[in-house]
């Protein structure tokens, strides 16, 4: 049964991406017409529900900027630059010729489509969720000119219903055309086919980032708080002999905060950083903190979410104290395995060392496939953690989760885009690729890698490779990626070296040893597994 299991492991593992269903990060895209060389578009720039989709020819406006969104189980929703619009199959009809518009944004099956892989490299059909994949955006009558409709048809992967997606630049479309791009925000910007535009010394300036713009345009309040004058519940103020917009920051709470458990860390850095926390920061109480809790101290519970509904295994200390914020651990099972394992494992051996009871730790059951995890379980993840922290009292900035073989990389998936939520993570025989992955937010994270010489599934040279991409975002300018690391040797015990150039507040260690696809590695002669213990001490630095 293992082999069967490590051998369909290995083939997912290679093959990166599941048969058919393409994997288009999240941002966004002009979509291009090979066949044509024109680009998907809204008709006349209308920025208005049911206003008609087309293709034109490429001008880079706002009218043929797509946003992909992956919402789960393959799907994706195409947003407009325009606004708040999806690109939508027209009251949802399942049947050929059914019109392609945009229409306001609320993302049901009808703005819901899979994008489908073809013979041809980098080359997509756009398939629509209201017909179970089996009709696609078609350029009526195989259309090669300007202004040609788009509808729906059947998906035969045909010229006229293949799509490129060339990511959408960052920097300024402006000089394209002769022009710069705005430095200061613009009170009254006005668009045409190309896009937005202000003026500059007199001069006409591509709108490219409106990030720091507030109301109107104007930009935000940096520094003061004065409030010069109120207009619609707006509060303006002056900086640099300039009108501001003077942005509330967030109220904070006038309740007694809940005491820290006797474990917990203090007087340790709480500084405010622009991201993250400092090491040995006080405990920062979720919602749940003073109820009483309604979930079960230890077994099972049966969790609903968007997705059905999913078995979760839980363990909470028995002195569990509604007042005392704990520490979160999540366990992922592997592929073959269960949540129920994990538990009976004592969460990878972390369990047994908690003799403070300061962690309340969880298993989540996969989602039932021969590949246990896949892109809908982040939002599992994010369903399961918000559920906790209103539930329970937990510690927001001490959430961390381990995993072995196909949960760690899950976990390590985890790990490139839920760095908000997560302080750290472990990953026992990982791998850098998955059938699934997130986009990288670029955000640092506490990792740790567990690696043996002789794995042949998440082979040493794939989870180097996902260690690299954290130490190229944990440290400046990606530094420690140059930083050779200590190893062991082989066939004698075990080395965890702690990189030394990265962030501080975001440490990374890298254990190695002899073995295969196994995470309970042990030292010669030894008869406990070291991986618990070097986790632990881990998690419970900061």
């Amino acid at each position: 049964m293992k082999t069967i299991l490590f051998t369909a492991l290995a083939s997912i593992v290679s093959g990166l991406v599941s048969a058919g269903v393409a994997n288009i990060e999240d941002g966004w895209y002009f979509i291009k017409n090979p066949n044509s060389g024109l680009y998907l578009q809204v008709s006349n720039e209308e920025a208005s529900a049911v206003a008609n989709i087309e293709v034109g020819t490429g001008r880079k406006s706002d009218g043929q900027k797509w946003k992909v969104t992956n919402v789960g189980d393959g799907y994706v929703t195409l947003t407009s630059a325009l606004g708040d619009f999806n690109i939508d199959v027209a009251n949802g009809e399942d049947k050929n010729g059914a019109n392609v518009q945009i229409y306001d944004a609320y993302g049901g099956e009808a703005q819901q489509f899979v994008i489908m892989t073809t013979s041809s490299d980098n080359v997509y059909t756009i398939a629509s969720r209201v017909s179970s994949g089996g009709k696609a955006l078609d350029i009526e009558n195989e259309g090669t000119s300007e202004g040609s409709n788009v509808l729906q048809w059947t998906n035969g992967s045909k010229g006229n219903q293949s799509w490129v997606f060339e990511k959408a630049t960052t920097g300024c479309w402006a000089k394209e055309l002769g022009y710069n791009c705005c430095t200061t925000c613009q009170p009254e910007p006005y668009k045409d086919e190309s896009g937005s535009w202000g003026v500059e010394n007199g001069e006409w300036c591509g709108i490219a980032d409106t990030s720091n713009c507030c109301t109107g345009g104007y930009p935000c309040c940096k520094t003061t708080t004065k409030v010069e004058y109120t207009e619609n519940s707006v509060k303006w103020g002056i900086e640099n002999n300039e009108w501001c917009e003077i942005k509330e920051k967030p109220k904070t709470t006038t309740t007694k905060p809940a005491p820290q458990p006797t474990s917990q860390p203090s007087g340790g850095d709480d500084k405010t950083y622009s991201f993250g926390y400092g090491l040995k920061n006080k405990a920062v109480p979720s919602k749940g903190c003073g109820k009483n809790p309604s979930l079960p101290k230890t077994g099972s519970f049966d969790f609903n979410w968007s997705g059905g509904k999913r078995t979760v295994r839980i363990d909470i200390p028995n002195n569990y104290d509604k007042s005392h914020p704990y520490r979160l651990v999540f366990g992922m099972h592997c592929m073959g395995g269960w949540a129920g394992g994990v538990q009976q494992e004592g969460y990878y051996g972390l369990k047994p060392l908690d003799t403070g009871l300061t962690t309340i730790f969880v298993a989540p059951e996969g989602n039932g496939n021969q590949a246990p995890w896949g892109q809908g379980d982040y939002q599992l993840f994010d369903q399961l953690l918000e559920k906790l922290k209103n539930d329970l009292c937990i510690d927001e900035s001490r959430v961390f989760s381990a995993g072995f073989s196909y949960g760690s990389m899950f976990t390590n998936g985890l790990s490139w885009n839920h760095q908000k939520v997560l302080r750290g993570v472990a990953v026992y025989e990982t791998a850098e690729r998955n059938i699934w992955l997130p986009q990288h937010t670029g955000l640092p994270i506490a990792w740790m890698g567990v690696l043996g010489f002789d794995d042949g599934l998440c082979t040493p040279e794939m989870g180097r490779r996902a260690r690299d991409i954290i130490l190229e975002h944990n440290s400046e300018g990606g530094k420690a990626k140059n930083e050779k690391a200590e190893e062991a040797n082989r066939g004698g015990p075990h080395k965890c070296y702690d990189y030394k150039t990265v962030d501080q507040r975001f440490p990374v260690r890298w254990c190695t040893q002899s073995g295969g696809h196994i995470w309970d590695h042990k030292d010669p002669g030894q008869n406990k597994s070291w991986v618990p213990q070097a986790t632990w001490d881990f998690f419970t630095q900061f």
